[in-house]
């Protein structure tokens, strides 16, 4: 990418017109700025620095070359602009603070002793020295008189570069500027992707929208499910300890309240009550049936008639522990009568607990 700032109109070479931006392949790579007679330090930083800070951020250049005519400097004997020493300078120190490999050149510049002023000056800028005014006494010192100073004023002359003219030229500059579109190194292209990634990315997204009376679909139940291992045994501990002590893996395991824990399978039918000793209950089988019978209104104790099986005749009802309330038996009917004669309870024990 080449970018100019010159002096234009009947003027040579006669090339560098605004609408001269580059062919083909080359299109919009070249930026000219042309400019009018008499452009002074300030308009002239107002275009540069803006220009050049843009094809930075949107060129990126790996070197920098710049060419520093100094045909544009006041005084100049075929030059038309009003650039001071410092003013002409200030361009070098602004490219230099991007920290780009630089490389400088001479260029134009017809006035003798104000061209070796200006380059002498910039090079000390290159390499980081700042020269002070004074020219030391040599046998070209004759040439920088009459001030004898290392400087270059502008003139009076005329700025025919009027704000307007200069905020249109750098607008259709930048905008020649925009084509580019970034750094050629840079491969300015979508990410492709397929239409399962935006289930991937939110697989609930659509959760708000479903109607609340339809099944949830079973993604939707299984990410709401929770883990066996992501809690601790230790998260239900307390002060008092655990409030719990069964173990969550064991179904059939009950909690007692004493801290123990007791696990009933098949053919286990062993049967505990408040107060009093296990009572016996596992027939042949193995698979027996309980009811409670509760306690009644009657005075005193009462017992239920239990038919007493013959001797040697295997035992199908389980003798009711000391204290009364339980009562085994496998699929006979038996009716409880209280010792006043009077029916009790009836208890129909045919495979069903009461």
């Amino acid at each position: 990418m080449t970018v100019s700032f010159h002096k234009y109109g009947e003027y040579f070479p006669g090339t560098g017109e605004l609408r001269d931006v580059g062919v083909m392949k080359g299109k919009y790579y070249a930026l000219n700025f042309p400019l009018r007679d008499g452009i002074s330090d300030e308009n002239y930083k107002s275009v540069f620095e803006p220009v050049i800070q843009q094809v930075m951020e949107s060129y990126d250049p790996s070197a920098i070359v710049l060419q520093c005519g100094t045909d544009s400097l006041s005084g100049d004997k075929l030059g038309c602009l009003n650039l001071s020493m410092r003013g002409h300078a200030n361009c070098v120190k602004f490219v230099k603070s991007f920290n780009k490999p630089l490389l400088l050149l001479g260029g134009g510049g017809y006035t003798m002793r104000n061209v070796s002023r200006a380059w002498a000056y910039e090079t000390g800028l290159a390499a980081g020295v700042e020269l002070g005014p004074d020219i030391p006494v040599n046998e070209y010192y004759e040439y920088f008189g009459p001030d004898y100073e290392l400087d270059v004023k502008s003139s009076n002359t005329d700025d025919l570069n009027t704000p307007a003219y200069l905020d249109r030229v750098k607008r259709i500059v930048m905008e020649n500027l925009r084509h580019v579109g970034g750094p050629p190194s840079v491969q300015m292209s979508d990410i492709p992707s397929l239409p399962i990634d935006e289930i991937l990315d939110d697989p609930n997204r659509n959760e708000d929208f479903e109607d609340m009376n339809d099944r949830r679909p079973q993604r939707l139940l299984d990410s709401r499910r929770q883990g066996d291992g992501e809690l601790s045994d230790s998260d239900d501990e307390g002060e008092g300890g655990r409030r719990n002590h069964m173990r969550h893996r064991s179904r059939d395991s009950v909690n007692d309240g004493d801290g123990s824990n007791r696990k009933f399978g098949m053919g286990v039918g062993i049967m505990t009550t408040s107060g009093s000793a296990n009572t016996h209950g596992a027939g042949p089988s193995g698979h027996t049936t309980a009811a409670r019978v509760l306690s009644t209104s009657h005075p005193g104790p009462s017992d239920m008639d239990v038919d007493t099986p013959p001797i040697g005749a295997p035992r199908s009802l389980a003798e009711p522990a000391e204290g009364g309330g339980l009562v085994s038996a496998s699929s006979e009917t038996k009716t409880g009568k209280s010792k006043s004669g009077s029916e009790d309870m009836a208890l129909d024990l045919r495979g069903s607990a009461v």
